[in-house]
């Protein structure tokens, strides 16, 4: 999910200079269709009580125009949007030092005073900010990178206790050295420490997960190492495990998957089927042949462990677009998880597991496009059902989709400035928050 670079004033357009700040592969989207029949715009109405106090925090790349109206990239900026019943109200985040940034999440101090860590580029900078005795949000620096390559990013972040001590350790990967970092808290005010456990030149590492897919009750971590990103044509990917060894003290690294010509961005761990084993998911984005035209599509495939500790893959959907760049749980009815996907150019679904382990394909929405496409789901009423949030740049909006068991009610929270991207999207109770 990104990629930049400070630049100089170039005389290209939007979409040129957004790819070339972000490194990634950009191709047009797909032409506008009739909008899916299953989608209905609510009317606008008063704010309603909710049993519930989120705060959603979208995490953006902004783009401005200088006075010959060319596009330059604006200080790294973050939403949060806090919710009033049906309402949610915004406050915006900027951080000079840096053109992105790649995500942000709630973290309570130790006690319990809400914050927020951010990730960052091209100063790649983990921050964390706090309100002041004046109101104001204010950061402190914990880790910034610098690799010694082209680009320097702090391109994803999970927290997860790896190594079994019963506190979380934050795990971080980069551009574009191929740089994995594990960050562990030593004092109560908050002061970090970080270890490289992995560097490999001209890499880039889009995504990191933790889970557990062999049910021992140590987590482990997956991530997708991959050539920097090529524009408009088709690459190789792989997913790489990482594993801590208690009585050596040190990180096992293996990879254990690799795709000829199919780049593997996004991934996910999640136990879908409740049997105690968390299973791994990967998007293989559409393999091209040299004139552009596809050779296979957007596939997602299951990685799961089986009793003697061999892993087994298997496709479970086949998709329109190029790619997809979000894998993430929801739950559309109570108890019954499903994957949803949001595609490139051609809409968001959701898989839903079926008899003996099929997956059926549902579709939200045929016209929401975006180069992220950013989106999650979390129940933000309190009825034990999941809405789904989307940021859809092609449209310009920030929307919510409620199923209503026939289809989806769509209602668009906000208005996306023309040239924001947004990279991320994590939510948090409003006490979490600062």
């Amino acid at each position: 999910m990104k990629r930049h670079s400070a630049g100089g004033l170039f005389r290209v357009s939007f979409l040129g200079l957004f790819c070339l700040l972000t490194a990634v592969a950009c191709e047009k989207p797909a032409a506008p269709k009739k909008a899916a029949e299953s989608v209905s715009e609510a009317a606008l109405e008063a704010p309603k009580p909710s049993p519930r106090s989120l705060a959603l925090l979208l995490a953006l790349a902004q783009f401005k125009s200088d006075a010959e109206n060319k596009s330059i990239p604006g200080p790294a900026k973050l939403i949060m949007l806090k919710q009033n019943g049906e309402s949610f109200r915004p406050e915006i985040i900027l951080d000079d030092e840096s053109l992105v940034f790649h995500k942000a999440y709630c973290r309570p101090d130790d006690n319990g005073k809400g914050g927020i860590m951010t990730i960052g580029a091209t100063k790649a900078a983990l921050k964390y900010w706090q309100r002041g005795a004046d109101g104001q949000l204010k950061s402190t620096t914990l880790y910034e990178g610098k690799f010694g390559g082209k680009w320097d990013r702090l391109r994803d972040i999970e927290e997860g206790d790896l190594d079994g001590d019963g506190a979380p350790e934050q795990l971080i990967a980069t551009h574009d050295q191929g740089v994995i970092l594990i960050g562990r808290k030593v004092s109560p005010a908050g002061k970090w420490q970080y270890e490289e456990i992995m560097r490999k030149e001209a890499t880039f590492i889009h995504e990191v997960e933790i889970g557990d897919l062999n049910g021992d009750g140590q987590k482990e971590f997956y991530a997708t190492p991959s050539a920097p990103n090529k524009m408009g044509s088709t690459q190789s990917g792989a997913v790489i495990r990482g594993r801590y060894l208690k009585a050596e003290k040190s990180w096992n690294l293996e990879e254990i998957a690799v795709f000829e010509g199919r780049h593997a961005k996004e991934i996910l761990t999640y136990d879908f089927d409740g049997d105690g084993k968390d299973e791994l998911y990967i998007s293989l984005e559409a393999q091209l042949d040299e004139a552009g035209q596809e050779l296979k599509p957007l596939e997602i495939r299951q990685v799961t462990m089986d009793k003697s500790g061999e892993l087994q893959q298997k496709s479970i959907a086949m998709l329109p677009g190029r790619g997809a760049r979000v894998l993430t749980p929801v739950h559309l009815q109570k108890d019954e998880p499903g994957l949803l996907i949001t595609t490139m150019g051609a809409g968001i679904f959701v898989l839903s597991r079926g008899k003996g382990g099929s997956w059926q394909k549902l579709l939200v929405d045929r016209d929401s496009q975006g180069f992220e496409h950013a989106a999650l789901a979390i129940d933000s009423d309190g009825d034990g059902r999941d809405e789904i949030f989307v940021s859809a740049e092609k449209q310009g909006t920030f929307s919510r989709y409620t199923y209503t068991g026939g289809g989806f009610e769509k209602r668009v929270l906000m208005r996306l400035n023309p040239r924001d991207i947004v990279w991320n999207i994590t939510a948090c109770t409003a006490e979490e928050a600062p």
